[in-house]
């Protein structure tokens, strides 16, 4: 028995020593289990039940996992499914939500709405707020003759404002066949063959050419400043004008609307002129006569009008006829 205990003795000697050898030299995974099952045989029975969980453990950790992977064809579906889904959301959403039902047109006096409205509707995307309002966020909106800019605001997901920025025109003047309109450096802007009614007319001035783009030469590059401060003060004022005229020497004359004449001669500024015409035409109208006011020397110390009748009132009794003297009534 001593023989034999001392041959065990020996052999857990011999298999230690491998092992050791066999960490020291980086021996795999499979001589390390083998060693470890050795020793599982050695040890006593009582302590085997915690080593066998300890190795199930181990293999159960050994299991490996397979992964299904769909077909290329497959995923590609899915995929294309999912797209699709999403573009019929968005055609939903826009045709629902997006669609403009209204235009705000703010600052539009020459063009009718629908004009403006079709000038800014350049693709067939443009009636959906958001394409519109991208669309011109890339590029400028179109313009037309009388138009400086135009802007374009996005107010909710169905409306849109368009505000209009239009050119500054101080005046027109008549050719054979159109009304030629111009800016306050004398350039010709557009040509109509109708009026504007808030446009004064301008007479008096000898030119020999007018073409659109080009500026107006009359020879007196100060004529424009007076159209200028007479049409602003006009304009402030709110005194309906037919026509502004010069004569020969480039005395003014200002015709109103209501066929009363304001004759201001020449002048370094005709606001104060103009400034108070809405009082002194309310008081013509009130007369019912109508007048040529010479109002050359008027000015806030000398208020006084030089004024002469043209146009008697409509109601007036009609004058009656001179006699000469040796005229005889017949019975």
């Amino acid at each position: 028995m001593k023989k034999k205990k001392a041959k065990i003795e020996d052999m857990s000697g011999y298999f230690e020593g491998l092992k050791e050898e066999s960490r020291g030299s980086g021996t795999d995974g499979i001589e390390a289990e083998f060693f470890e099952e050795i020793e599982e045989e050695d040890e006593p029975a009582a302590s085997k039940p915690g080593r066998k969980k300890e190795k199930k453990k181990k293999k159960e950790g050994k299991v490996e996992k397979i992964e299904y992977e769909l077909p290329f064809i497959y995923r590609f579906l899915i995929k294309l499914a999912i797209l699709g889904v999403i573009c019929l959301v968005c055609f939903v959403f826009l045709n629902k939500k997006c669609k403009v039902k209204k235009f705000e047109i703010i600052g539009n006096n020459w063009y009718q709405d629908e004009e403006i409205i079709n000038l800014v509707k350049t693709s067939k995307y443009d009636k959906y707020s958001i394409f519109m309002k991208a669309h011109y966020v890339l590029k400028e909106p179109p313009i037309r003759e009388f138009i400086e800019e135009i802007k374009i605001e996005m107010v909710s997901l169905d409306t849109m404002r368009i505000k209009v920025y239009e050119k500054s025109i101080v005046g027109c003047f008549k050719t054979m066949a159109d009304y030629m309109y111009f800016d306050k450096d004398g350039i010709i802007v557009a040509s109509r063959v109708e009026r504007q009614n808030n446009i004064p007319l301008v007479e008096g001035l000898d030119f020999s050419w007018a073409t659109v783009g080009k500026k107006l030469d009359i020879g007196n590059d100060s004529v424009y400043k007076t159209i200028l401060d007479i049409t602003q003060a006009i304009s402030k004022n709110k005194v309906a004008t037919e026509k502004i005229s010069f004569d020969k020497d480039l005395n003014v004359s200002i015709y109103c609307s209501d066929r009363n004449i304001v004759f201001c001669g020449i002048r370094e500024r005709y606001d104060d002129i103009v400034n108070n015409l809405p009082e002194i035409l309310e008081a013509a109208e009130k007369d019912g006569r109508k007048f040529r006011m010479d109002m050359s020397k008027y000015s806030d110390g000398n208020r006084d009008i030089l004024s002469e009748v043209i146009e008697e009132r409509a109601d007036a009794p009609a004058a009656e006829p001179e006699t000469t003297p040796g005229d005889t009534k017949e019975e």
